[in-house]
């Protein structure tokens, strides 16, 4: 028993060694993989959400027999200003929004500038992209205009069509005062874009779901791909060259890459489609979105590899 005892030992160094450079090789491995599986679950995720609100634009035209404008600027109607997303609030679960938008909007009026309305500090889970940590609280816009104004962000513009104003001979089904059909949809809705992904700016003057901020890159929609119009200076502490935007890779301290469609995923953006489809399309496809982002225009897209 005695001989037993004095024959027990432990690891030694080298062995001590060896098992660590194992271990730190299979995290080295191990932590790739976790990240990969992070990053994919927070897509799908993202996918989700725009599927929700693809599904919410349908229902809301079956019954309205169209979709509800992308901003709402009729004078007279007191939800002047608003943009699609508030329209779409009761088919998102979130009627107790929707009632105090309607009882915010016949007290306060929007005008210009967001009024002091719930809605604007109210955060909506469907319509942030979770793979955009900002989006979970809200924020104070820091530019020198609209300086301290506390808003709720969110991650989705509706598409416009191509070109910065949209006129009916290029227009998406998203644009000021429409109210799309899915009739009038003839390029198909399985080939025409409805939504896709655009973070809000860095100081959070765009990027919000309830109303709009200022300029076409604020209104709660946008055309593929954009020509700026307007952009070049006329916004304080904005100025863009009066370029096309295309949708392309883009970086939260760039200020024009908020006109154009881009995301946090590696490649590309998801979006939604008008059959309430959503599809992750790569950066690579550029050039075959303004074909996705008209409603009538005829045009003929093949794949999106």
């Amino acid at each position: 028993m005695q001989s037993a005892k004095h024959n027990r030992h432990g690891f030694t160094l080298l062995e001590t060694l060896v098992v660590i450079g194992v271990i730190g090789v299979l995290l080295g491995l191990l932590l790739p993989a976790i990240q990969m599986v992070r990053t994919s679950v927070t897509r799908v995720n993202c996918q989700n959400r725009l599927k929700q609100i693809s599904l919410a634009a349908l229902q809301y035209e079956q019954l309205h027999q169209g979709l509800p404008p992308g901003v709402n600027k009729n004078a007279n109607d007191p939800f002047r200003n608003l943009t699609w997303m508030v329209y779409l609030l009761p088919f998102i679960e979130q009627e107790g929004a929707w009632q105090k938008a309607i009882t915010d909007t016949i007290e306060i009026p929007v005008t210009h500038l967001a009024p002091p309305h719930a809605g604007l500090r109210t955060l909506i889970d469907t319509y942030t992209c979770p793979a955009d940590g900002r989006l979970s609280t809200l924020h104070r816009v820091t530019s020198t205009y609209m300086s301290g104004t506390l808003i709720a962000p969110g991650s989705y513009l509706g598409i416009s069509g191509t070109g910065a104003r949209s006129p009916r001979s290029n227009a998406g089904v998203f644009f000021v005062n429409s109210k799309t059909r899915m009739a009038e949809i003839i390029d198909g809705t399985s080939f025409t874009l409805m939504v896709g992904e655009r973070p809000p700016s860095a100081d959070f003057a765009y990027g919000w779901w309830y109303t709009i901020s200022n300029g076409n890159q604020g209104a709660g929609i946008l055309p593929i791909p954009n020509d700026a119009w307007g952009m070049d200076g006329n916004n304080p502490g904005f100025n863009c060259p009066k370029v096309s935007y295309p949708f392309r890779i883009g970086k939260l301290d760039e200020v024009c890459d908020t006109l154009h469609f881009w995301s946090f995923h590696s490649g590309g953006a998801n979006f939604a489609f008008c059959d309430g489809s959503v599809r992750f399309i790569p950066y690579a496809a550029s050039d075959k979105l303004p074909g996705l982002a008209t409603k009538a225009g005829n045009e003929s897209v093949s794949s999106l590899d």
